[in-house]
């Protein structure tokens, strides 16, 4: 009997485990599952947005419209945007914010302008200006001219040197937004310019040359 009783304790110990063998199976199931429920992509992420390319060889730095913004609204432009690095990094990020919210808001661009200026972050004003003057703002376009126009020219503004080409650009843009006074300071530039050709000066003459 008690022999019986050995082999009996013998084969329950050399038989495997269900028990645990099922336990272990499970554990394994669970461990499946949550890889797979971590691993779906949520309907709700958000893919990345393009950059748009640069104009005429100006930097880019623009975003593309938001989508998911409503047509027609304007976005109040976040004092707490993180600066771009380089000069004029924060105006890039200010004009960044405001390409992602169009109709454009040019006068605030403009009104940026003006605070950069005041700061003396003659960088960050002058794209603030170029970005509106570009978007077709009188304002800016105007103010953009008479900075680089000799008979307005200062030395502590924007530029560093008086350029007739690039202020005949801006009072024409100026002039065809319909900004008061841009007609009548281009007419003026251009005399200018053509009285100093017909004194001789070959440089007004190269000017004349390029004009559109």
């Amino acid at each position: 009997m008690a022999e019986q009783q050995d082999m009996a304790d013998s084969e329950t110990e050399d038989r495997p485990s269900h028990k645990g063998g099922a336990g272990k199976l499970i554990a394994v199931v669970v461990v499946l599952t949550i890889l797979a429920i971590l691993l779906v992509p949520s309907q709700d992420s958000e893919e990345p947005g393009s950059i748009a390319p640069a104009v005429n060889g100006e930097p880019p730095s623009l975003l593309a419209p938001d989508a998911a913004q409503p047509a027609g609204t304007v976005a109040p432009v976040s004092p707490q945007a993180t600066p771009e690095p380089g000069p004029g990094g924060a105006a890039r990020s200010l004009i960044r914010d405001l390409r992602a919210n169009p109709p454009f808001d040019l006068e605030r661009a403009f009104r940026a302008g003006q605070a950069f200026e005041a700061e003396q972050r003659r960088d960050d004003a002058y794209l603030m200006y170029f970005f509106a003057a570009r978007e077709g703002h009188g304002p800016s376009a105007l103010l953009l001219a008479r900075q680089v126009d000799p008979a307005t020219f200062n030395s502590d503004g924007l530029l560093a040197e008086p350029d007739e080409l690039q202020a005949n650009k801006w009072y024409q843009l100026a002039s065809r937004s319909g900004e008061p006074g841009a007609a009548e300071a281009l007419q003026a530039l251009r005399s200018r310019v053509e009285q100093q050709a017909l004194a001789g000066d070959q440089r007004a003459r190269r000017i004349m040359l390029q004009w559109k």
